[in-house]
């Protein structure tokens, strides 16, 4: 492994990377007695005093209990990045299977997590200025609500800290609530909730760089929201870029569910190459099977 002074440009295995569970666990925070985990994966070459990019990984799996809820899900993709000199954390948050749980707790839960990294940026050696964030599905939602949804806050966070990363990738994210929980005929009390809670109606000027990954194959999340997102951040004069792939189903990132390998690392091989674009790494993308 290396530092992004001096990149490694020999390929790098999936099958390699799936071995690795190495990480640290930390609790970034304790809400009714739940401690809330995050693992922590870095470079051989860490040293505290870095100035390295961090990728928050937020896995999906529709707020629920279930194998692809859990933290431990990109272990093999932080692995990848700490080749690539990055420091990853790996989030845990609560779900709304948990008794008096809502998404506005996912959120807030989110958002503690990156007041925690960026509080502790100097002694997990990164910058508090390079911080991204990588959700999927559920986890696409809350990746992009941590840009768009500001007035929902757990009211034990310090709020002088910032919540909001230096770049967001969404994959196949729950971007608009309205599409996903408004069936047939709803009240514009309704609507207007389910409109307050989704990202792709609370977008604003001045938002940090967006990649959206999508697959026009996901029958979860319709290709037309995704492409509404990107469209919709352009408008308001952000950055935001799209790739569409026929072949894809939902839930590409996670191994070894709807995604051939070839599928796993192009979209992690996309991931690399849009924060090379951003000068956070360095290189060129060098994940194979």
């Amino acid at each position: 492994m290396v530092s992004q002074d001096n990149v490694q440009l020999e390929k790098i295995h999936l099958s390699d990377m799936m071995k690795e569970t190495a990480c640290e666990t930390v609790y970034y925070k304790e809400v009714d007695g739940k401690k809330l985990r995050m693992l922590i994966v870095k470079p051989d070459d860490w040293k505290v005093d870095d100035n390295r990019t961090a990728i928050v990984w937020i896995h999906g799996g529709g707020f629920k209990s279930g194998n692809f809820s859990r933290p431990e899900i990109y272990l093999p993709q932080s692995h990848y990045f700490a080749n690539r000199g990055v420091v990853s954390f790996d989030i845990q948050y609560r779900l709304i299977t948990e008794p008096g749980v809502t998404t506005n707790n996912c959120v807030q839960d989110a958002k503690s997590a990156m007041r925690y990294i960026r509080m502790h940026s100097k002694e997990y050696g990164i910058s508090p200025n390079k911080i991204v964030v990588v959700g999927e599905s559920a986890g696409g939602y809350l990746a992009t609500s941590l840009v768009t949804l500001s007035e929902i806050n757990d009211p034990a966070d310090d709020l002088s800290i910032s919540a909001v990363p230096d770049a967001v990738v969404n994959c196949n994210g729950v971007v608009d609530f309205v599409k996903w929980n408004v069936k047939g005929a709803a009240s514009e009390e309704e609507i207007e909730k389910w409109r307050k809670l989704s990202p792709t109606h609370n977008i604003k000027s001045g938002l940090p760089p967006l990649l959206n990954l999508q697959g026009e194959s996901d029958k979860t999340i319709k290709p037309e929201i995704t492409i509404k997102f990107h469209q919709d951040y352009l408008v308001a004069g952000n950055k935001s870029e799209i790739v569409l792939w026929p072949d894809a189903k939902h839930g590409f990132l996670i191994i070894g569910y709807t995604a051939t390998e070839e599928q796993n690392v192009r979209a992690v091989n996309a991931i690399d190459s849009f924060l090379c674009s951003l000068q956070l790494i360095f290189g060129a993308p060098n994940l194979e099977i």
